[in-house]
């Protein structure tokens, strides 16, 4: 890995949540969306080197690597099962956005744009945060402790997440801590053992063959030679 690598990843450790959530909400719009996806992007590469990392370099050594992208990284994580769909479909919704702002010559690009916002709008991470806020007057000990008005009032916090940007802003936010605490977890192999097969194979193949009494080795069958692991 290179040096400059090294160190934005060493960054990462550092990085606060909060602070970095604040300081994306004052970005203009491409700078939002390429930023926040960088985060993701960084987490997934750090936990995969961590994970992989006697296999670090033949997997994310350069760029031609297996795991050289954040496609590919989101595709294996999904394989190992260490995220689930909700989280596959808005990791790559967030990287949709970010290669549309990314690739695009057209300055005036914003989260208004249509193609965007329909990306946004299917984000089910952030969708399922607002309709929470729904199921809040159906808990009976909420209306005993709080009120009917204290709970309706409640309710319309969930505005504050519908605006389009608001939805992607929060996303990686959710998404930035669910990477956090993913069990990122690689089983041991505990397939056969090829080497002590093959070695069988040849150690014992004088029973495969049949001994004339003239003391001559001959082979009793036309397919002898073809074996199976």
């Amino acid at each position: 890995m290179n040096k400059r690598k090294l160190k934005e990843l060493e960054k990462l450790k550092e990085v606060n949540l909060n602070e970095f959530s604040e300081m994306m909400a004052k970005e203009s719009d491409r700078a939002c969306a390429l930023l926040g996806a960088a985060l993701l992007d960084a987490k997934l590469e750090s936990i995969f080197r961590q994970s992989f990392k006697s296999y670090e370099n033949e997997l994310l050594g350069n760029f031609s690597s297996p795991l050289s992208t954040f496609s590919a990284r989101i595709v294996l994580a999904r394989a190992l099962n260490w995220i689930d769909d909700a989280a596959y479909h808005d990791l790559n919704k967030i990287r949709e956005i970010r290669n549309e702002f990314a690739h695009s010559f057209d300055h005036e690009l914003s989260f208004g744009d249509q193609s965007i916002s329909d990306r946004c709008s299917t984000l089910k991470i952030i969708q399922s945060y607002i309709d929470g806020y729904d199921q809040i007057k159906n808990k009976p000990e909420n209306l005993i402790q709080f009120g009917i008005e204290e709970i309706e009032g409640h309710k319309e916090l969930k505005e504050l997440y519908k605006p389009v940007r608001k939805r992607y802003e929060t996303t990686i936010h959710f998404l930035s801590q669910y990477l956090e605490d993913m069990p990122a977890e690689i089983s041991a192999y505990n397939g056969s053992n090829i080497l002590e097969e093959v070695h069988s194979l040849s150690a014992n193949s004088l029973s495969r063959f049949s001994i004339k009494a003239d003391g001559c080795i001959v082979k009793p069958e036309e397919n002898s030679t073809n074996v199976t692991l």
